[in-house]
């Protein structure tokens, strides 16, 4: 029952926690560990599980009651209006972020994610195809294009590394809808719920495999680094129950994004944390965590913005501003099964797909096949009118 209290303790306090979104898979092999002591996982029979599992749930119907009570408050319009006004900057960082993420990881020889490393000719034109996707957003050149690009190297995590690496990743996809926004201009709602719905399974995903269902790695980093700042404080908490607390954590922030709840504090309380998380390895003097950490993080930072700006994509202010500018988002076809969040994902990677295929086509293949195509008469001779 002590684990039970200091379960009680730990999420409310994991919120100030600089490492709780430190990605374990990027930073354990940094650390050299070789062998890796059996780790039982965690069960509902303990009663940190269920404590904690009851505070999450708890707290995303708490965060859903807020969101309700907050809708009409003018923050959220005063937001979507300076986030249209200044898309253009927020669409350069973005690109900038990404784009140098992309590039740095091409350089270090891995596909999106620095732990995510392979051989052979496909992985190098993966990685190929990365560079150029960084460099085209780094130039801001053919946007549409590269991000057509990084919807590719999202879906190849599914064959190369197979289909826990290309769920911890999804964030890929949901960028790649925002920036392939043809013409450039404000993204449409349904683009942004893709955004914020692909961050918010990536980050569901990432607290299961890396903490929850698979504690081994976590807590062999916390046995080579001072991580645990709830021990160092002097109080009786274990590791194991550390780790269980920072994936609830991180299971919180996903969950809230794929709600939508109170989506702009979520993604400032996240944003804190990964700004939080470098700074906090700058303090212990593991510089090469710390810049593994920001160079992994530039996507989160990347994700966070538009959704910071303009919202979940589901306000009617954000919406309304959209009309206002004559801009008519596209509705998902009728007929789809799915609920109505992920038919618009679906909607949105089809959109995302076809328009790079067709600037490719206009581009690229229409000038190849042209002189193999029979010629069409430029006047031809019109009928004659009966007399």
């Amino acid at each position: 029952m002590a684990s039970g209290r200091h379960a009680l303790l730990a999420l409310p306090l994991l919120l100030w926690l600089p490492a709780a979104s430190a990605h374990v898979k990027w930073l354990h092999p940094a650390l050299g560990a070789a062998h890796l002591p059996p780790v039982p996982p965690y069960s509902l029979r303990e009663a940190a599980v269920v404590i904690g599992l009851e505070l999450l749930v708890g707290a995303l119907l708490l965060a859903r009651q807020l969101d309700l009570l907050l809708r009409r408050a003018p923050g959220g319009r005063i937001c979507c209006h300076h986030g249209l006004r200044h898309w253009p900057l927020i669409r350069r960082a973005m690109q900038l972020l990404l784009g140098v993420a992309l590039l740095s990881s091409s350089f270090d020889g891995a596909l999106l994610a620095p732990h995510l490393r392979g051989t052979g000719a496909s992985f190098a034109l993966a990685l190929l195809m990365q560079a150029g996707a960084g460099l085209l957003l780094v130039l801001d050149r053919l946007p549409t294009l590269a991000a057509g690009l990084v919807a590719v190297l999202g879906l190849l995590l599914l064959p190369l590394f197979g289909a826990q690496s290309f769920c911890e990743y999804l964030l890929y996809l949901g960028l790649a809808a925002v920036l392939g926004q043809p013409g450039g201009g404000p993204p449409d709602p349904e683009r942004l719920r893709a955004l914020r719905i692909c961050l918010g399974l990536s980050l569901v995903t990432l607290a299961c495999t890396e903490k929850l269902l698979d504690p081994q790695l976590a807590l062999e980093l916390l046995r080579q680094a001072p991580l645990n700042f709830m021990a160092a404080l002097g109080l009786d908490f274990p590791d194991r129950l550390f780790v269980l607390s920072a994936g609830y954590v991180e299971l919180l922030f996903g969950g809230l994004f794929l709600t939508g709840a109170l989506n702009r504090l979520n993604g400032l309380a996240l944003l804190g944390f990964l700004l939080a998380s470098n700074s906090y390895f700058l303090w212990l003097g593991d510089t090469d965590s710390a810049l593994l950490e920001a160079a992994g993080h530039a996507p989160l930072l990347a994700a966070l913005l538009p959704l910071l700006c303009l919202g979940r994509g589901a306000e009617p202010s954000y919406q309304r501003l959209l009309a206002r500018r004559g801009h008519q988002p596209p509705h998902p076809p009728a007929g789809f099964w799915l609920p109505a969040p992920f038919a618009n994902c679906v909607w949105v990677a089809l959109l995302l797909l076809a328009e790079p295929l067709r600037q490719l086509d206009r581009r690229l293949l229409a000038p190849l096949l042209r002189p193999l195509l029979p010629l069409k008469p430029e006047n031809p001779t019109a009928p004659e009118s009966p007399r």
